[in-house]
C-alpha cells in the first residue's frame, strides 16, 4: 500500500501541534503508534493537530513539499540552520544531522516556527583519511556527489587524544569550488571544533565527533563536482597521532 498526503498513527504519548514525531519501536497497533522524536534523532513528520494518548493523530510528513511548522526549545534567528531538540521540538544547537532551514524566528521555548526542511532523502559520502600527524596540516579532499546543502559532518578515529589548549586540532572544511580558488568555509570557525580543553573536546577512541557546522546558509551550498578540503591543523604538538580518521559528510537538496 502506498500513501500519499497527511498520515494517521496512534498517540503513544499526548501530543501538542507541530511536535515532531518517530515510529514507535515495537508497535503493534493498526495503525502503528508514533511517539515524540528526541535530541538528534531523525522524524517522519509533525502533528497536525493535538492529539491524547492512545488517539489517533495526523502527522504532516517530514518529505510533504512546502513549508512546515515546528517548535522551537528556545530562540532561534531566522536564516539558522536547526537541528532535533529533545521532546520533540528544534534548535539550532548542533545535534545530529541538520535538518533544515528556519524562516520564521523564534523567540521563546514552545514557540511554532515556519521552517523549510532539507529533503529527507539525501546522500552520505565517507572518506577515510591518512594519519593525523602530531605537527602541521593533514588534508583530505572530497567530491561533492549531489547539488544541495551540507547538513552533517560527523569524525572518527581510533585513538583518542587529550584536550589541550595549548596542542590541539582544529578541524575546517573549505569549498574549493570546481576551479580549486574557492574559500567558502563550510565549518564554524570556533571552538567547539577543537580539541581544545576550554570550548573544544577531547577525542574518544573510536568514538563518533558531531563538528559544527557553519552558521551562514550559503556557506553550506555546494554544487556537484566541487572540491572539499577537510583539514585537522595541529597546533603545538599533540600528544599522539590519531590513526585511521574517518569523516562522514551529509548532502541534502
Amino acid at each position: 500500500m502506498y500513501t500519499e498526503g497527511d498520515l494517521t498513527f496512534y498517540a503513544d504519548v499526548a501530543l501538542a501541534k507541530a511536535l515532531r514525531v518517530k515510529i514507535k519501536s515495537g508497535s503493534t497497533t493498526d495503525p502503528i503508534e508514533v511517539e515524540l522524536a528526541g535530541l538528534g534523532e531523525a522524524h517522519i513528520g509533525t502533528v497536525l493537530k493535538p492529539a491524547l494518548v492512545d488517539k489517533l493523530v495526523a502527522v504532516k510528513p517530514r518529505n510533504a513539499k512546502g513549508t512546515h511548522e515546528m517548535v522551537a526549545d528556545g530562540a532561534i534567528s531566522a536564516g539558522a540552520v536547526f537541528y532535533g531538540a529533545a521532546s520533540g521540538k528544534i534548535s539550532s544547537t548542533v545535534a545530529g544531522a541538520a535538518l533544515g532551514i528556519v524562516i520564521e524566528a523564534a523567540t521563546a521555548d514552545g514557540d511554532i516556527i515556519e521552517v523549510f526542511p532539507f529533503e529527507s532523502e539525501g546522500r552520505s559520502e565517507g572518506i577515510q583519511g591518512g594519519t593525523i600527524a602530531t605537527t602541521g596540516d593533514t588534508d583530505e579532499y572530497v567530491i561533492v556527489p549531489k547539488t544541495g546543502k551540507i547538513t552533517g559532518i560527523d569524525f572518527s578515529g581510533i585513538d583518542a587524544l587529550a584536550a589541550n589548549d595549548t596542542n590541539y586540532i582544529t578541524f575546517s572544511v573549505t569549498n574549493l569550488g570546481q576551479a580549486g580558488a574557492g574559500s567558502t568555509a563550510i565549518l564554524a570557525a570556533t571552538d567547539p571544533n577543537t580539541t581544545k580543553a576550554t570550548g573544544g573536546s577531547a577525542l574518544v577512541a573510536n568514538g563518533k565527533r558531531s563538528l559544527t557546522l557553519h552558521g551562514t546558509p550559503a556557506n553550506l551550498d555546494v554544487v556537484v563536482g566541487d572540491r572539499l578540503r577537510i583539514r585537522a591543523a595541529a597546533t603545538g604538538t599533540l600528544a599522539n597521532t590519531v590513526t585511521k580518521p574517518g569523516y562522514m559528510l551529509q548532502f541534502a537538496e
